[in-house]
């Protein structure tokens, strides 16, 4: 009957030690000394285990308050039935952190806006397209918790529009946007760096994105749709139309 050591001797403490250092494991060494101190002196002694270099995390995202939720969001925008609530983003790529694309798509009408930003933060996103979004009459806009919509109030007052969050890992609760933001893809592939493509070229692909017949539009085109609602907009007060048609839109490109 094998006795049951409670303690290593002195004469066992330097073979394990050197069974470790030829790269044994605690395993092996307790297969050719089966006693449960071996696990115990090993963990107390640092110098003779490997551990496993821990994880790294990510840092924990910081949390945006009063943050206004879509439940809060007016019934017309979440049917689609009132025009001009707008979807927003952020479209980059992880080899290229600074330069990214800012994006926002109208839900009824498909009209897209693209704004190149330097960086994801909430001022860059706020100049790159609040101004057109409020010049094109922009009611709601819908975000995810991305912390470039950090500062939410200060973008609210610039659209003079309410801003609403999406749940968190929810995109299908912004899927025009995040559908639109797939369609860019066709031109600008993952791992595109923006900040070389020309402003030119992006003009380009924001007049391709928004002449393209789609279905849910009876084939007609988002930039024929929005034309048209600008158009209705104006007419009311017999005047010009409160902002340029899409067609003729300047491009809010730096």
């Amino acid at each position: 009957m094998k006795r049951a050591y409670t303690q290593l001797t002195e004469k066992e403490r330097p073979e394990i030690a050197r069974t470790r250092l030829l790269g044994w494991s605690s395993r092996a060494i307790g297969r050719w000394l089966p006693r449960a101190p071996i696990y115990r002196w090993l963990r107390d002694e640092p110098t003779l285990i490997h551990r496993r270099q821990a994880r790294r995390t990510r840092p924990r995202r910081e949390r945006i308050h009063d943050r206004m939720l879509l439940d809060q969001r007016p019934a017309g925008a979440n049917n689609r039935t009132e025009p001009l609530h707008f979807e927003g983003d952020t479209l980059g790529s992880p080899q290229h952190h600074r330069v990214r694309l800012a994006t926002a798509t109208c839900r009824t009408t498909r009209y897209t806006v693209l704004a190149r930003v330097p960086d994801r933060s909430s001022a860059s996103w706020r100049a790159a397209l609040a101004p057109y979004l409020r010049a094109l009459g922009c009611r709601s806009l819908t975000v995810d918790n991305g912390m470039e919509f950090a500062s939410h109030r200060s973008l609210a007052r610039a659209l003079g529009a309410p801003v609403y969050f999406a749940d968190p890992g929810c995109p299908w609760q912004r899927g025009t946007n995040e559908r639109h933001n797939g369609l860019l893809r066709w031109w600008l592939p993952k791992g595109t760096d923006v900040g070389t493509v020309s402003a030119a070229r992006l003009h380009q692909i924001m007049q391709a994105l928004n002449n393209r017949p789609r279905k849910q539009l009876g084939w007609r085109t988002p930039a024929e749709k929005m034309a048209e609602l600008l158009a209705a907009r104006a007419a009311p007060h017999g005047g010009r139309p409160e902002a340029t048609p899409p067609t003729a839109l300047q491009h809010p490109m730096p």
